[in-house]
C-alpha cells in the first residue's frame, strides 16, 4: 500500500521516491510486526535523513511490494522499470533484492494486461515467467526462476519444491517459490500452495496474490475473508478507496495515524502468545 500511496496523483518519479521515503518512516513507526531486518535498518536510516538508505541486502521485502507499482504502471514499461529500482533501492541495494523486485512487478504488469484466460494454462503462465525474468540479471535468480517452471512442468512434490527452492526470506528462495506456486496452481490454490510450503508464508501469499488479483480482479478473493477484513485504517473501505485513487490519478486517502498504531499494539500480545504457543508446540 505505502507504494500505491505514493503513486496516486503523481507523474514526477522524484516526488513518488520521497512520498515512499517518508511514507515508509510513517509506518515504521506505527511499530509494524513482522519487519525485516533489512527494512528495520533502511527505516532508521530514513528516520536520521540520510539520502542513502538502502542496505545491501537480498531479502525479499521489496519484491514483496513491486506488484503494487506494475499494476498500476501496467502500461508503461519504460517508467515502470526505472522506477522500480528506485523504489526498491530505499530498502535494498543489493543486485539480488533490486532484481527480486523487478521481477515481481514485471509479472504483475502482464498479470494486469491480461485478462485471465490468456494464463489460464499452466504453460502460458510459465510463458509469462520466462518473459518477466528478462529484466533479471543476477544469475541466481534467474536460476531459480528458471528451476521453479521445471517443478511445475514435472509435477514436482512440494516436499521436492522446498527441497529445492527453499521457503526462507532469501529472495531468491521466494521468486522461486512464488513463480512454482503460480505455474503449477490456477487462481486461490496458488496461494494455498506457498502457505502451505511454510518459510516466509506472509511475504510469499503477499506476492502469489498480487499477481492473482492482477489477474483475474478482486472477484477471484475469497468473499469471506474480504467480508472479514476489519474497518479503519487500512481496511477494506481504505484498501478500495486507495485502488480507486490509482486508478483514477486522485490524492490518497488519508487515514488516522494514531489509530493505526494502537491497533498495531493491540495486535502485540496476540502475536506474542502465537508464537509462544508454537515454540510450546516444537
Amino acid at each position: 500500500m505505502l507504494i500505491a500511496t505514493a503513486l496516486c496523483g503523481e507523474t514526477d518519479d522524484d516526488v513518488v521516491v520521497r512520498r515512499f521515503r517518508r511514507s515508509m518512516v510513517g509506518w515504521f513507526w506505527r511499530l509494524p510486526f513482522g519487519i525485516g531486518l533489512s527494512t528495520l535498518r533502511a527505516c532508521l536510516k530514513l528516520s536520521l535523513g540520510r539520502s542513502t538508505s538502502g542496505v545491501r541486502s537480498a531479502g525479499n521485502g521489496a519484491a514483496m511490494r513491486a506488484p503494487a507499482l506494475g499494476v498500476a504502471l501496467a502500461k508503461e514499461p519504460e517508467r515502470r522499470r526505472a522506477l522500480g529500482r528506485r523504489l526498491a533501492e530505499v530498502t535494498h541495494t543489493h543486485p539480488a533484492g533490486i532484481d527480486g523486485a523487478r521481477f515481481c512487478a514485471e509479472l504483475a504488469a502482464l498479470c494486469a494486461q491480461s485478462d485471465g484466460s490468456e494464463m489460464g494454462t499452466a504453460p502460458s503462465r510459465w510463458t509469462a515467467m520466462r518473459q518477466a525474468a528478462l529484466q533479471m540479471g543476477d544469475p541466481q535468480m534467474v536460476e531459480a526462476v528458471c528451476r521453479a517452471g521445471e517443478l511445475a512442468e514435472s509435477g514436482a512434490s512440494p516436499e521436492e519444491v522446498r527441497a529445492t527452492l527453499g521457503t526462507t526470506g532469501w529472495v531468491v528462495h521466494s521468486v522461486g517459490i512464488c513463480a512454482w506456486a503460480f505455474v503449477a496452481h490456477e487462481g486461490m490454490d496458488a496461494v494455498r500452495a506457498v502457505i502451505r510450503a511454510g518459510g516466509d508464508t506472509d511475504t510469499h501469499a503477499a506476492i502469489v496474490g498480487a499477481w492473482i488479483g492482477a489477474l483475474h480482479g478482486p472477484d477471484i478473493l475469497p468473499r469471506a475473508l474480504v467480508t472479514n477484513l476489519q474497518p479503519g485504517p487500512f481496511g477494506r473501505a481504505h484498501i478500495e478507496a486507495l485502488a480507486a485513487a490509482v486508478e483514477s490519478d486522485a490524492p490518497p486517502p488519508r487515514f488516522s495515524a494514531t489509530l493505526a498504531l494502537l491497533r498495531n499494539l493491540s495486535l502485540y500480545p496476540v502475536v506474542i502468545a502465537h508464537v509462544l504457543w508454537r515454540l510450546v508446540r516444537r
